[in-house]
C-alpha cells in the first residue's frame, strides 16, 4: 500500500526539562515500579513509586530506567484491549456472564496495547524473604504488593479491577480482584528484589480507576529488622465509546463565563463530550418522531437539556461544566440558531410529536424557559451530517452569543464507518459523480491535502470537496522549551494495531532525519512521544492527542504525518 506524507512545520527552540509532564500511556512497555532506599530512623520514608520504562530495554539491570510520576501519568486501555468474558466463562464469570465487555491489558507483549509489569529496584539483601507470612534473612529478599483500595468514576458505575497470570497448561492465578471485595488476599505476596513480572490487568467499565497499592517488606537485621510499608495511587482509564445513540442529548451549560456552551452527552453512561469528540448515531429507521420531514430515512431521539444533570465523566469538557446547566435566575432568552448544515439530503430537528423545530440555516430554536425538551433529528439520506449551532442568551441582564459549534450525526452510519461510506457521503453532499473521491491519494479539492488525509482528519472538520487546508493540525511551542503538534485521533479508523488505517505523527529538527511514532515505534515519554491533552477527566475513542518533543534537542522542530491506508 502507498504511504502518504503531509508536512506541518513548527519553529521553536527546544531544551531539556527536568519535569515529568502529564502523560497518558496507550501502548508500549511499562512497569509499576517500586524502589527503596534505606532511611535510618524513618524506614517508611525510603519507599518510592513510579510508572517506569527502560530506554535500553534491558530489564536485568537498573541502567536506562526512567521514572514517571504516578500522579501525572494515566495508563490507558487501547482499542485492542477490549474483549468479552468467554464462553464458557469459567473463572472469568466473576466479571459477569459470557459476552460481558472487559478491557484487558495483556500479560504478553501485543502490538497496540500497554505491556505492563511489576518491577522492584533496590539493593539485594535489603529485605528479608517472605514465605507465607514468615520472614527470614536472605541474600536476595522480597517485598509484597497489596491492593488497598479502588475509586474513581468507573468504580462508582460498578466497574471492577483484577490482575491475573496465565500459567503453564492454561491455569489462571488471580492476585488482585475487586469483584469479591478487597481483603488481605488481594496481594502479590512475593515480589523478588530486582524482579520484573507481567500480568493481565482487567477493567470492566469505561471511566477512571484510582488504584492504591501498598508495598511492604521486612528489613534485614542490619537495617533494623522491622516491617516497613508505604502506599501510592496509580490511575488507569478505559475510554468511552464516543458513540451517542437514542436517549443521548444535547446539553447547554452556563457554568463557564460567556455564552451557553453546547455539548453532546450520553447520560445513561454518565459521560459528556466536546462535540468534536463524539458522533450522534441516527441509526433508527424513520418513524412517527420524524413525521415532519417527508422522505425521512433515519432518526435519532434524545433530549435538548438546559437543566443541571450530574455527569461524572467529561471527554474534552470538565464534568462540572457538563453538569451545570443554566441557572434559572441568571438566564433568559436562550436560543439555538442553526448556522450551517453539511450533509447529503435534508435534515430537520423536531419535537417529540414530530413537529419541525428547525431545518435550515438561520432557523432559531427559542428556549425561553429552562428546559428538558424531547427532540428528534431526522435525515432523508444516509451519510455524515455536520450541523453547526450558535447559542445565545441573556445572562444576568447582559446579551451573550457563543462561537459556532458543530455537532456531527451519522445518519445510518456508526462511528465504525469505513472510507467507502465516508467517500459516498461527501460525494452525495457535493453532488459529485460516484467514484470522484475513490482515490485516497487524490486531491479532489486541490487544497494540498489528499482525500486520505481528509478522511483521517475528519474530526478536525476536514471536507474533501472544500479547500480547507487551514484546518490541518499545527505545531506549537510548549513551556520549558518543548514543542508539540495537537490533533484528534480517531481510533475507529486507526485502532493502533495496524489492522486498519495507520496515522503516524513524525518530528524532525533538520527535515532530513524523521522520528516516526506509532504503536510499533512508541518512543519515550520524556523525549519524543504521542500522549493525551485537552480538557476533561475521561477519554473517548476520538482522542485529543499531541506529539510532544522534549529533551536536549537544540534547534528547530518540524512535524509531519504519515498515513498508511488499510491493508
Amino acid at each position: 500500500m502507498k504511504l502518504f506524507h503531509r508536512l506541518l512545520p513548527l519553529a521553536g527552540t527546544l531544551s531539556a526539562s527536568a519535569l515529568t509532564p502529564p502523560t497518558d500511556l496507550i501502548y508500549g512497555h511499562f512497569e509499576i515500579q517500586v524502589d527503596y532506599t534505606v532511611t535510618p530512623g524513618n524506614p517508611d520514608a525510603g519507599w518510592s513509586f513510579a510508572v517506569s520504562y527502560d530506554q535500553d530495554d534491558d530489564f536485568s539491570s537498573a541502567a536506562g530506567v526512567t521514572r514517571l510520576d504516578p500522579e501525572t501519568t494515566v495508563i490507558l486501555a487501547s482499542p485492542r484491549t477490549r474483549t468479552a468474558v468467554p464462553s464458557p466463562a469459567g473463572v472469568f464469570s466473576r466479571f459477569g456472564p459470557s459476552g460481558t465487555p472487559i478491557w484487558i491489558l495483556p500479560q504478553n507483549n501485543i502490538l497496540g496495547t500497554c505491556f505492563l509489569g511489576v518491577r522492584t529496584i533496590m539493593p539485594a539483601g535489603t529485605f528479608q524473604a517472605r514465605v507465607g507470612n514468615n520472614y527470614s534473612p536472605s541474600a536476595q529478599g522480597s517485598t509484597s504488593l497489596r491492593l488497598v483500595s479502588i475509586a474513581g468514576t468507573a468504580v462508582d458505575a460498578g466497574g471492577h479491577f483484577a490482575t491475573w497470570k496465565t500459567e503453564a497448561f492454561g491455569s489462571v492465578v488471580f492476585s488482585f480482584d475487586s469483584t469479591d471485595g478487597i481483603t488481605a488476599a488481594d496481594e502479590i505476596p512475593t515480589v523478588p528484589i530486582g524482579s520484573h513480572t507481567h500480568y493481565n490487568w482487567g477493567l470492566t467499565k469505561p471511566g477512571i480507576y484510582h488504584l492504591t497499592f501498598e508495598a511492604k517488606g521486612k528489613l534485614m537485621p542490619a537495617f533494623g529488622n522491622g516491617i516497613t510499608s508505604a502506599q501510592k495511587t496509580f490511575t488507569f482509564a478505559v475510554p468511552f465509546s464516543g458513540r451517542i445513540g437514542n436517549g443521548g442529548g444535547l446539553l447547554l451549560s452556563g457554568v463557564e463565563a460567556g455564552a451557553p456552551r453546547l455539548l453532546t452527552a450520553d447520560p445513561a453512561a454518565g459521560v459528556a463530550y466536546a462535540p468534536d469528540q463524539a458522533l450522534i448515531e441516527a441509526t433508527t429507521p424513520a418513524g412517527p418522531a420524524s413525521s415532519g420531514l417527508p422522505g425521512a430515512l433515519w432518526q435519532w431521539s434524545g433530549n435538548l437539556r438546559t437543566l443541571p444533570l450530574a455527569i461524572p465523566n467529561g471527554v474534552g469538557v470538565a464534568p462540572a461544566t457538563a453538569s451545570g446547566g443554566l441557572a434559572p435566575g441568571a438566564w433568559s432568552n436562550v436560543e439555538l440558531e442553526i448556522a450551517a448544515i453539511r450533509g447529503p439530503g435534508s435534515f430537520a430537528l423536531l419535537d417529540g410529536g414530530g413537529a419541525v423545530l428547525a431545518d435550515g440555516p438561520g432557523d432559531v430554536l427559542p428556549l425561553t424557559a429552562i428546559t428538558d425538551l424531547p427532540v428528534a433529528a431526522a435525515f432523508t439520506a444516509t451519510g455524515l451530517h455536520r450541523v453547526t449551532f450558535i447559542s445565545r442568551g441573556t445572562r444576568d441582564g447582559q446579551p451573550v452569543a457563543g462561537a459556532p459549534v458543530t455537532v456531527t450525526f451519522g445518519a445510518g452510519l456508526t462511528a465504525e464507518h469505513d472510507y467507502a461510506a465516508w467517500q459516498t457521503s461527501f460525494e452525495r453532499t457535493a453532488g459529485l459523480p460516484a467514484g470522484s473521491l475513490a482515490d485516497p491519494d487524490g486531491d479532489f479539492d486541490r487544497d494540498g491535502i489528499s482525500n486520505g488525509f481528509e478522511f483521517a482528519f475528519f474530526w478536525q472538520g476536514m471536507d474533501p470537496t472544500v479547500r480547507d487546508a487551514a484546518k490541518m493540525p499545527r505545531g506549537f511551542p510548549l513551556g520549558g522549551g518543548a514543542a508539540a503538534i495537537g490533533f484528534l485521533r480517531d481510533t475507529y479508523k486507526d485502532p493502533l494495531d495496524e489492522s486498519k488505517w495507520q496515522l503516524r505523527p513524525c518530528s524532525s529538527t533538520d527535515l532530513l532525519a524523521w522520528n516516526v511514532r506509532s504503536s510499533r515505534i512508541p518512543g519515550f515519554p520524556l523525549e519524543i512521544f504521542e500522549t493525551g491533552r485537552g480538557e476533561g477527566n475521561a477519554y473517548g475513542r476520538i482522542l485529543d492527542r499531541e506529539l510532544r518533543v522534549s529533551g536536549p534537542v537544540p534547534g528547530r522542530a518540524f512535524f509531519r504525518f504519515d498515513l498508511k491506508p488499510a491493508p
